[in-house]
């Protein structure tokens, strides 16, 4: 398999992990929720045993609901910063969509400003090598978490010093994916807080930012739409035939592919249905492609297999070669 179907698959296994949100409900305000972490008691037992406690943490949200332990996972990152320092970012892992590495990095760049971000990343790269993409991602979020909506180019600017590889993966998909759907806390309780779409300009702001950053933004623009659009699957899908180049088309279909996977919980016969609602035959297939990038490293070979078998030529070819190696087809 080459680096470049590698670095795909991670990036997507990683990406698309987060992509889990389209199951959450969208709040605009703090829900009363009985599940949510509690600081005081997290906090104590991470300076008690940093390691120990996160490892408690994991076996204690394992089956909890996806938006319990991502939003809890932010939670423990922030407080093992607070409590570790830097050393914490070695106790951070990828559970639960690489929550705690948002919450960690976020409060790193709160308190220690841009100028660690190249020391970040590196740490990324030391621990995880060619995998480091997810890690990376976490950086972006911390990224727009320190800049702000209203200063999106700046923050796009500061991912430029993680040396990102791939324009889709990596830093810049953390930052779109927080500038779309920021993750907020108030009294300890997390919440998502939502920027309204303008159906006069659904495609912002991806189509006014500079063209290194326009394919990892609409690879993102998907699952925003979702939570603003609901599951008006016709509507989000031909939505993507606005953007202005065929490349940024093709990442508007792979991303939208990836969220398809996980809405219609791995179901290749209804992700076949909703690719399907999209007019333009290319935009079906590339969106094919992305929910079978989504369906390989998420554990269901069969179900990517289904997909593949539903394209040609070229396309079928790089769909195939999405699968493990080792997968039982």
């Amino acid at each position: 398999m080459s680096r470049t179907n590698i670095i795909w698959i991670i990036g997507i296994c990683i990406v698309c992990a987060i992509g889990l949100l389209v199951t959450l409900p969208l709040r605009k305000s703090p829900p009363a929720q009985a599940d949510t972490l509690n600081r005081a008691e997290w906090a104590t037992k991470i300076a008690s045993n940093g390691a120990g406690a996160y490892d408690e943490f994991k076996r204690l949200y394992a089956d909890a609901p996806f938006a319990s332990q991502h939003e809890s996972a932010h939670i423990l990152g922030a407080l093992l910063y607070e409590s570790q320092n830097i050393g914490g970012i070695l106790i951070c892992d990828e559970s639960f969509a690489f929550g705690c590495y948002h919450g960690f990095f976020g409060r790193v760049i709160a308190d220690k400003g841009t100028a660690i971000i190249p020391e970040l990343a590196q740490t990324c790269r030391d621990r995880f090598g060619a995998l480091s993409t997810g890690c990376e991602h976490g950086i972006g979020h911390g990224i727009m978490e320190y800049t702000g909506r209203a200063k999106l180019m700046e923050g796009l600017e500061l991912c430029k010093d993680t040396k990102q590889v791939n324009e889709l993966y990596g830093c810049t998909s953390g930052l779109f994916m927080e500038y779309n759907s920021a993750m907020k806390f108030r009294d300890g309780v997390a919440y998502t807080d939502e920027r309204l779409l303008d159906m006069k300009n659904p495609l912002a702001p991806c189509d006014s930012v500079p063209t290194p950053y326009r394919t990892s933004c609409y690879f993102e623009i998907g699952l925003w739409w979702k939570g603003q659009l609901g599951t008006d699957y016709e509507k989000i899908g031909n939505l993507c035939t606005k953007a202005g180049t065929q490349p940024e088309r093709d990442a508007c279909y792979r991303g939208w592919g990836t969220v398809v996977a996980e809405s219609v919980d791995h179901d290749s016969a209804e992700a076949k249905k909703v690719c399907g609602l999209i007019h333009a035959s290319f935009g079906t297939d590339t969106c094919l492609l992305g929910v079978a990038s989504r369906f390989f490293p998420a554990g269901y070979p069969q179900a990517g297999q289904e997909i593949c078998t539903a394209l040609s030529g070229s396309l079928a070819r790089e769909c195939l070669s999405l699968a493990p190696q080792n997968a039982a087809l």
